[in-house]
């Protein structure tokens, strides 16, 4: 039984307003999820890509604003992650075709059931409220060993998005949490900021090249603003412990999905 055109982008829009709702909330972008239903329903793994990249700029865009009225975006993460993070994507382009990004992503997707199983441990005061200076937009005081975290954190991630072809948002942000000083709050909304201006700069590429499908983006784009901009907004009304338990969970969901996809087709490759 064949579904009708109309229907199918219903249903993959309801899909992606769940994706963004939920990765927002924590700070993601989740594309890893959308990438194979729009491989699928476009026939096409390079529209499939461009269109889902194009989707996941726009949602991380508006759920990066929403963080940033609530004061969760640090403007320093920006400049030390941010910044060596695109510019050492930009000159690693020339080498991408050298690593097998399948081996790349099971790696990845190892390393991030790693970092959520560590995530789930309780720790003292998980169920309290965010403190008022927790979410303060003041910037604290920045240790030598955070800042050379913060820098190496954006070159190494900036590196492995043109070999992978994903912002790793999920890699990055238990980086953040783990390497910084920045509490869960800020890690959340400065992740998603990061990831907006990094997808930003690929997806408009993307979209001049014409490899977007704009039909199915004009019907995904919509569901996925209001998706991303909900998801934003439930992350100030979680106790921290409860952002960071859904942090760990949907960390190990999308290593386990990255490492299994992954590792099925090095399998398959070597059949």
């Amino acid at each position: 039984m064949e579904i009708s055109t109309p229907l199918m982008l219903g249903l993959l829009a309801v899909a992606s307003f769940g994706l963004a709702y939920l990765g927002s909330s924590v700070g993601l972008v989740l594309g890893q999820f959308r990438v194979p239903l729009l491989v699928w329903w476009l026939a096409s793994p390079l529209a499939g890509l461009a269109t889902s990249l194009a989707i996941s700029t726009v949602g991380a865009l508006v759920g990066a604003v929403r963080h940033a009225t609530d004061g969760r975006v640090r403007p320093r993460l920006l400049l030390t992650v941010g910044v060596p993070s695109g510019l050492a994507a930009y000159a690693a382009t020339q080498f991408a075709g050298s690593v097998d990004e399948r081996l790349l992503e099971a790696v990845i997707g190892v390393v991030l059931v790693v970092s959520g199983g560590f995530l789930l441990r309780p720790q003292r005061g998980d169920d309290k409220p965010a403190s008022a200076a927790e979410s303060s937009t003041q910037a604290p005081v920045v240790r030598r060993g955070t800042l050379i975290a913060e820098l190496l954190i954006g070159v190494v991630l900036g590196t492995l998005t043109a070999f992978s072809g994903l912002l790793l948002g999920t890699l990055r942000l238990p980086l953040l949490l783990r390497f910084t000083d920045t509490g869960a709050r800020a890690a959340v909304g400065s992740n998603m900021a990061i990831g907006a201006l990094t997808g930003l700069l690929v997806g408009v590429s993307t979209l001049l090249e014409g490899h977007v499908d704009l039909l199915t983006f004009s019907v995904l784009a919509p569901a996925t603003l209001l998706g991303s901009a909900l998801g934003a907004r439930a992350t100030g009304r979680m106790s921290r412990g409860a952002l960071r338990r859904l942090i760990a969970v949907m960390l190990v969901i999308v290593g386990l999905w990255m490492a299994g996809a992954a590792l099925e087709s090095l399998l398959r490759a070597t059949a």
